[in-house]
């Protein structure tokens, strides 16, 4: 819930906000998502959108290539 107020903190404050956070599959298997956050306002009401997408492949290629250079 922490992260959350974190979120909303600062999408109320700048409009936006963009980072990772890690998610679960119904399999149990832990993702990375890379998120953006904003708001949207409909009809006088504030909706929030989040658009997601999974980073967690690329990050791990990333570290192995990082490996591979050292």
């Amino acid at each position: 819930k922490e992260k959350i107020t974190q979120i909303l903190e600062a999408v109320s404050r700048h409009k936006i906000w963009m980072g990772a956070l890690t998610n679960q599959k119904k399999n149990g298997e832990e993702i990375l998502m890379a998120c953006r956050v904003t708001t949207l306002d409909l009809h006088g009401e504030r909706h929030y959108v989040c658009v997601q997408r999974d980073i967690t492949q690329r990050k791990r290629l990333s570290r192995e290539r990082e490996e591979l250079e050292t």
